[in-house]
């Protein structure tokens, strides 16, 4: 039952059972600002809805009281929101809590999260995340510092679907003191009740305190198994806040006998928090050992130190993070894309870590275990509840800028521009307090020009008293590749005046500013303790380089910068890494040479065994001439998405032997669509690589193919030469072959074909960025003895996995293909290492290759959040994946044994602590969960039926009805142009029109069919007159 939702002007009374007095004075003794269960059925003072007729109070959904806020998706709009302001007499302390409780069902793809709940004042937001489309009740907390004085907020709750239903229950805002933010709350949020058991049932490891028991329904041996745990979730049921240590989760297989064996499990990069709720929150994986009947999962809490990452890498193949050993020193990596982050003493032992906030993932922390003189880094992990809190990040700084007195404001000030193409410049706007009044000022230099940064989609602002005088500076990081601090010379009239410096880096010859990143982030502190302000900076990369002040009194001047190192973790090398498995230096084992978006190569060698291989820290290869390569476009102004990306690289790497003289050159392609390599002057066991970056040319002109885009390369029949596969500008797969003559000279130019006969066609979309993404390797797939293509594409153009396979039907010497979604045990293969959406979404970098040397090619792939995952042959092979079910989750006390839950009988509250008991390896849509529903009502909405239509008009569907959709396509006169895989639904995406100029004038007709999880189809046409001319 639902009550639809009214706002009115009128005051509740305050005996009434609503529990919030919106935008009202509250006493200053009271804590708890908000505690709402929405079981009234009645509306809300104070709320406002948008759009109200989404909202209600539905009385049959809830888990605290009898109701919950219910918000449905209309079929159209793809944004609703809820949002009630406080305003704060008295503030006590500067923490906050807010939770909630959060369902979803049903709700359209969505790369990012279905429901937000946000809590923002004057200059600052915090949000907790709800990602899944279809989940129970799932309890959501986040503990948060705001600015002192708060004196106003609003607490928002965003819902992100144009389908499906969301309920949110279990409101509450409060206010808590330092003291007892470390502490549980009194009650328990599941209401769960332990009961001591008889027998411990032979508690397998016992210097772990929790166990959970489970089996799966397919016990085949060597099946890739994955278990989802919701650590953070299942840890507070059992009365725990502190995060699970990966370090100490054991895993064992139980046979039918009882006899339990230790299995190998792989958990690289747990996600669980109370923040957010993902997809996979903690996924396990395994490879199921001969005779197993039923697994043990074992694991602790964080101990005080702080969590710890496994031991090294399994090299299991199921789809796991490639991992270094557990002391290996590495390049510091909080998280994808360089992020909001602080350098702060959070576990009060005297030395610096580090927060990494909005990242893949939320917020990080990597602790410092080394000391500030000599810093030493653990991998990223979630933070103890004793750790220091970030800083309220805002986007405003209070400064004394005239050194009046008098607190002025700083912020960084984007310009507006009408597409993401065009350039967004920026500046600096002072604030300055004259008469208790505010008045904004650009900053000049001192010779009175305006201080203006021409490449500023991202930003990055801080201040500090860099050169010593006293007087406060400011640090600017924006999307380009250099460091600014900006030194303050106070006011010349009202207007404020400072210089403008460039940070070195002194990694490039020709230019030591360029720091071969972009988009760089700042944090000033003193380091090192000397009393001058050094500069810690990270960038998108998410790598860190630490500049310490050199002190020199009115000066700018700095050492060398050096980068922080972590010891284990997974290797990383950057957004959309490209790794290619090689024996770069020829000792007989498989190393990794990588490309990425960054624009360098990256070496990761093995210095293990072919089978078991153990990789050494990442470094950036250089040329002959000592420094790394960079590739970018800013000879060019930008990529064909425009200014913003101009140091974006999206480098791809292909090592072969181009030139053929015995040793491994590097075929790359860049971000515009350059194909080039790069020749070793050294030796097939030491390479010296040059600084001479050369072309390929076809006809005296250089190759050149639609960006983001690796070139299959193989010698395809056999004659010696290498044959290169790449896309033309129609998105068409071409083939070249090297020249008899000259390796730089590529001839015999072909279209490939598919099996019927047609041309070879990728589809991509039409607006400029909507090319390319596009990556091959080549490799004997099915094991015929014929060359496939094995290629990732991105998500949101395919809509059901990432990656796609081309088996080759015809011959090496002239191949024909047959061109489906690559297959994994029944369903499409989806790249799974990030729960956020991201690793799905963009483009996935497969290098096809035997790793366990059984004569079979697996797979390495590299993810958009820029880690690499590991999938063996037979991780495709087989009708489906096993699933994992919980039984029991047991806590051992001593000699004691209690039981948490039981997994058969569970409540609203509990629900959402189960493993989901689905494949985990397949996307949503495909699972039986998903595959319920009535039929699909599909219409077109735009254009408009009966009218004539001319110039661009949008092309848009609706899709109502309970089936999980899959794509929806769009044809124009039989012929179709494109497949939306998320709504809103509109050919060639959200802001994207139609040109009817591209059909001949007269009758056209437009047809839309939508596709269901459960393989069924549903379509709409309508015919209209077309008349330009």
């Amino acid at each position: 039952m639902t009550t639809t939702l009214r706002t009115t002007a009128f005051v509740l009374n305050l005996l009434a059972t609503v529990s919030l007095l919106s935008s009202c004075t509250v006493q200053p003794e009271t804590k708890v600002w908000l505690d709402e269960d929405f079981s009234q059925g009645q509306a809300l003072s104070g709320w406002k809805f948008t759009p109200e007729t989404s909202w209600s109070i539905d009385t049959l959904e809830g888990v605290i009281g009898k109701g919950s806020l219910k918000v449905a998706g209309d079929g159209m709009k793809s944004y609703a929101d809820a949002s009630v302001t406080f305003e704060f007499d008295s503030l006590r302390g500067e923490f906050m809590r807010l939770g909630g409780w959060v369902k979803t069902e049903k709700v359209n793809y969505r790369r990012d999260a279905i429901v937000e709940l946000t809590f923002s004042g004057e200059g600052f937001t915090y949000t907790l995340s709800q990602y899944n489309r279809n989940t129970p009740f799932s309890y959501l907390e986040r503990t948060f510092r705001v600015p002192p004085g708060l004196d106003k907020g609003t607490l928002t709750i965003k819902f992100y679907g144009s389908a499906g239903t969301a309920w949110i229950d279990g409101l509450r805002l409060e206010s808590v003191d330092e003291p007892l933010i470390a502490e549980l709350p009194k009650e328990n949020r599941y209401d769960i009740v332990e009961k001591r058991l008889r027998s411990d049932g032979n508690w397998a490891a016992p210097e772990l305190p929790y166990r959970i028991t489970g089996s799966t329904d397919d016990n085949s041996a060597g099946a890739p198994v994955w278990a989802d745990l919701d650590f953070a979730r299942l840890l507070l049921a059992a009365g725990q806040n502190r995060p699970v240590d990966p370090a100490s989760v054991r895993i064992f297989a139980v046979d039918t006998d009882g006899k339990k064996t230790d299995c190998p499990v792989s958990f690289g990069d747990p996600l669980s928090s109370l923040s957010d709720h993902y997809l996979r929150n903690g996924t396990l994986k395994w490879k199921a050992p001969e005779g197993a009947a039923g697994y043990e999962i074992y694991f602790a809490a964080s101990h005080a130190e702080g969590p710890r990452p496994q031991a090294g890498n399994l090299n299991l193949g199921v789809g796991e993070l490639l991992t270094y050993d557990a002391s290996e020193p590495n390049m510091s990596w909080l998280g994808w894309p360089g992020m909001q982050f602080e350098a702060v003493d959070a576990d009060g032992d005297g030395d610096f870590d580090i927060y990494g906030i909005r990242t893949d993932g939320g917020t990080w922390l990597q602790r410092n275990i080394g000391s500030n003189s000599e810093p030493r880094f653990l991998p990223r992990s979630r933070a103890l509840p004793t750790d220091r809190l970030p800083s309220p990040e805002l986007s405003y700084i209070t400064l004394d800028w005239d050194g009046d007195g008098v607190s002025d404001r700083v912020r960084f000030r984007r310009h507006p521009r009408t597409n993401r193409y065009h350039n967004m410049k920026g500046d600096i706007v002072v604030e300055l307090t004259r008469n208790g009044k505010r008045t904004p000022q650009v900053v000049h230099t001192p010779d009175g020009r305006p201080v203006e940064f021409p490449n500023s989609s991202w930003s990055a602002l801080k201040a500090a008293d860099m050169d010593n005088d006293g007087r406060p500076d400011l640090l600017v990081g924006t999307a380009n590749s250099d460091l600014f601090v900006l030194t303050n010379k106070g006011v010349d009239g009202e207007l404020p005046v400072a210089e403008v410096n460039k940070v070195p880096f002194g990694y490039f010859g020709d230019d030591p500013y360029i720091s071969g990143d972009m988009s760089l982030k700042p944090f000033p502190l003193d380091w090192d303790g000397d009393g001058y302000t050094d500069i810690v900076c990270t960038a998108w990369q998410g790598f860190y380089w630490l500049f310490r002040n050199k002190g020199v009194q009115g000066s700018l001047e700095f050492e060398e910068p050096i980068r922080f190192f972590q010891q284990g973790g997974v290797l990383v090398h950057n957004d959309s890494p490209t790794p290619y498995a090689v024996d770069w230096d020829d000792d007989g084992d498989l190393d990794l040479i990588s490309g990425g978006c960054g624009g360098n190569i990256m070496l990761f060698e093995n210095t293990g065994t072919p089978t078991q291989p153990n990789y050494k820290g990442g470094v950036f290869l250089q040329d002959d001439s000592g420094e790394p390569f960079f590739f970018n476009a800013v000879e060019n102004g930008g990529t064909v998405q425009g200014m913003e990306e101009q140091y974006w690289g999206y480098l791809s790497c292909v090592p072969r032997d181009v030139d053929g003289d015995g040793d491994l050159d590097i075929i790359i392609s860049d971000c515009l669509g350059k194909v080039r390599w790069i020749e070793n002057t050294g030796t097939r066991q030491k390479p010296v690589l040059s600084k001479n970056v050369r072309n390929f040319y076809y006809g005296n002109q250089p190759l050149v193919t639609p960006w983001r885009n690796r070139p299959g390369v193989a010698d395809w029949n056999g004659d010696g030469r290498l044959d290169f596969i790449v896309l033309d500008d129609r998105s068409d797969l071409m083939m070249y072959s090297q020249s008899a003559h000259n390796p730089e000279v590529l001839e015999n130019k072909r279209k490939l074909r598919k099996a019927d006969g047609s041309v070879f066609h990728i589809g991509r979309l039409t607006h400029p960025g909507g090319q390319g993404r596009f990556n091959m390797d080549v490799a004997d797939w099915n094991g015929d003895g014929r060359l496939d293509l094995i290629m990732g594409e991105p998500r949101n153009y395919l809509g059901g996995g990432n990656m796609t396979i081309a088996i080759n039907v015809g011959t090496n010497e002239d191949p024909v293909f047959e061109y489906d979604y690559m297959m994994a045990r029944g369903g499409y293969f989806v790249e799974w290492t990030g729960s956020d959406g991201h690793d799905a979404w963009h483009c996935c970098m497969p290098c096809v290759f035997d790793f366990d040397g059984d004569g079979r090619p697996d797979l390495l792939v590299g993810t958009e959040s820029g880690r690499i995952s590991l999938y063996s042959h037979d991780y495709f092979d087989g009708e489906k994946f096993p699933i994992f079910k919980a039984a029991n989750f047991d806590r051992k006390q001593g000699n004691k044994v209690f039981r948490i839950l039981d997994f058969e009988n569970l409540t609203e509250k509990t629900k959402g602590l189960n493993t989901r008991n689905v494949q985990l390896q397949k996307l949503p849509e495909q699972s039986e969960e998903y595959l319920t529903g009535e039929g699909i009502k599909v219409e077109i909405v735009s254009p408009t039926v009966g009218i004539v239509l001319s110039g661009k008009v949008p092309y848009v569907a609706t899709v109502t009805g309970n089936k999980s959709v899959t794509g929806v396509d769009f044809y124009i006169n039989g012929e179709k142009i494109c497949t939306e895989k998320s709504a809103p639904y509109v050919a060639y995406g959200d802001d994207n029109l139609w040109d009817t100029a591209e059909v001949p004038d007269g009758h056209c007709i437009l047809k839309v069919i939508v596709h269901t999880a459960d393989g069924e189809s549903y379509e709409t046409e309508s015919g209209f007159e077309v008349k330009n001319k």
